[in-house]
């Protein structure tokens, strides 16, 4: 039996053939001419089912509207060549699944009022629960975009729909080809919808154009962007600058953002795929292909999941990984036989904040040149293991059971306000003062310009491992954050040149009346630990206000290490 992929191949060279213009074939489906099959599109025109020409041409404001409505599957476009000129384009937005009132229609509707709707990415809203699941294959998109849900007896925004197009010979795209989820009404309480589909087969793809397939936009402060789309193409030969293109989540939005869809190219001659976009939380494998290269991409994760490192992946350094700021997750990094772990850790970007992650690797580790590694916790366990980190931030709390870490001079691990939040009257965790415009405790005393912090210290010095505690704040402004907490135990040697930190953070508003965060703990074990860096959990600042250093603890064999350059000082900021 001929493998699908072979199947795809032969269906296609019959219809090459069928296409041609020395076949006596009519188009009976062309809305064009039927006899030759061809159709100029200067204006407005509507599809609401398959479509076969053999050249379509869209001119400067021509608009091809491909209306899926209710039609549960994606409208097929087949012909030999297809132009679409600067300023035409083909559409299909706001035609997939509807909004509703309350629980919108579609695999990924939102769940519950004022929720996105969601397909390659999730939609947004103030709460998770009310967020449907992704769905779809990303490698072949054809389902249409959820809607979004309403508000009261007012509807949310409808899903992109779903576009499929087979062009036998040549695509030249200088206009666009879109699929976004529609955006919500002004001043209105409502969910957008999700991204639709875009699903192209060419043999030769040039021009200046882009394919969109993005979620709709909320313009309510307490509504929901709709997910990202899916977008797949399939070329022999392509000039057409992908970079243009997205199939991100609802963007510049006034209430809650929607995640990334899933855009995905491939080069069918060498079977090797690029990344433009990518949803990680997807069950579908990437195997198939024989390398794949990740450029200038928005990837996202939405439910707890493991990302698989491979050998044939390869990270062009501009890369993201990012989760929506309110939604916390836990994901492992894990690699399939052989993979690099070091180049996805080296160049990927990672901005989640809220997210712990866990390293699952029997691999050497070397984090090299990346300035933006943001987490909640990272967390790493084995004895057996090296890492090494070269001119890379860190900004994470940090849990590491490692054989050796060296850190260089251009490299710091930093948990600085990774501890307990501040707060107006007062601030939180044990050592969160109880009145306004006091610095936190935890390692000493905080304090304000006028008393002492009403809560005593915390925490074991011996073995700190305590969260550092929010300052109070004054006004409408927020006290300062807690510094988080820094685990390595290096059972042979830390070579440290570069900096640990833990320290507390300023007051979101400035110094003026407001303590900052206590510094937050720092426990180390090494045989040997050398190097000319230092180590700091110290207070934030505040207005004339003394805030908490944290708890520092080092146990070794030997060391070179001067100790003096470290410090857990409480910090106090004058006029």
């Amino acid at each position: 039996m001929l493998k699908k992929e072979y199947m795809i191949i032969v269906s296609v060279i019959i219809l090459f053939l069928l296409l041609q213009k020395n076949v006596s074939a009519d188009f009976p489906s062309c809305p064009g001419d039927t006899t030759d099959g061809i159709w100029v599109i200067t204006d407005r025109q509507i599809i609401t089912g398959n479509t076969v020409c053999y050249n379509i041409t869209i001119k400067s404001g021509g608009k091809l509207l491909v209306q899926n409505g209710a039609i549960i599957s994606s409208i097929n476009i087949t012909l030999g060549n297809l132009s679409v000129e600067y300023g035409g384009e083909i559409n299909a937005t706001g035609f997939g699944y509807i909004g509703s009132s309350s629980t919108a229609t579609g695999p990924g509707a939102g769940i519950s009022r004022r929720a996105g709707g969601s397909y390659g990415g999730r939609g947004g809203a103030a709460q998770e629960t009310n967020i449907g699941n992704v769905y779809g294959d990303p490698l072949r998109p054809t389902d249409l975009g959820s809607g979004g849900s309403g508000s009261g007896t007012t509807s949310g925004a409808g899903g992109g729909g779903s576009i499929l197009i087979n062009v036998t010979q040549n695509f030249i795209l200088n206009g666009a080809v879109i699929a976004n989820g529609n955006n919500t009404i002004s001043g209105s309480n409502l969910g957008a919808g999700s991204g639709g589909s875009i699903l192209l087969y060419t043999y030769n793809l040039t021009g200046t154009g882009n394919l969109s397939a993005r979620g709709g936009k909320s313009a309510s402060s307490s509504g929901g962007g709709g997910g990202g789309g899916r977008i797949a193409v399939y070329y022999n030969h392509t000039t057409l600058n992908f970079s243009r293109s997205t199939a991100e989540g609802s963007k510049d939005d006034a209430g809650f953002q929607g995640s990334t869809g899933t855009f995905i190219a491939v080069n069918q001659i060498y079977n090797n795929a690029t990344i433009y976009a990518w949803n990680w939380n997807s069950s579908v494998t990437l195997s198939s292909f024989s390398n794949i290269t990740f450029v200038s991409a928005n990837t996202t994760i939405d439910n707890n999941d493991i990302i698989k490192i491979d050998n044939r992946f390869y990270f062009d350094g501009q890369s993201y990984f990012n989760c929506r700021t309110n939604i916390s997750k836990q994901i492992t990094v894990s690699e399939i036989e052989t993979g690099n772990i070091s180049s996805y850790l080296s160049n990927f970007k990672n901005e989640c904040g809220m997210t712990n992650v866990t390293i699952n690797t029997s691999s050497n580790i070397i984090i090299s040149n990346n300035n933006l590694l943001n987490f909640s916790i990272l967390n790493f366990d084995n004895s057996s293991v090296d890492i090494e980190i070269i001119n890379s931030r860190i900004t994470s709390n940090i849990n590491f059971t490692i054989r050796n870490i060296t850190i260089d001079t251009l490299s710091w691990i930093n948990s600085s306000g990774k501890g307990y939040s501040g707060g107006i009257a007062s601030g939180l965790g044990p050592g969160g003062p109880i009145r306004g415009g006091t610095g936190a405790s935890y390692g000493g005393r905080g304090m304000s310009a006028t008393h002492t912090n009403d809560i005593n210290v915390y925490g074991n010095p011996l073995k700190p491992t305590a969260l550092g505690s929010g300052g109070s704040g004054s006004g409408s402004t927020r006290g300062g954050t807690g510094g988080g907490f820094i685990y390595i135990n290096a059972t042979n040697n830390l070579i440290l040149n570069g900096m640990l930190k833990s320290d507390g953070t300023e007051s979101f508003g400035g110094l003026g009346g407001s303590g900052g965060g206590s510094g937050g703990s720092i426990l180390l074990y090494s045989y040997n630990l050398t190097g000319t860096g230092n180590i700091s959990a110290i207070g934030g600042p505040g207005f004339n206000i003394v805030s908490s250093g944290g708890r520092i603890a080092v146990y070794y064999n030997h060391t070179t290490l001067n100790f003096s350059r470290s410090t857990a000082e409480g910090t106090k900021t004058y006029l």
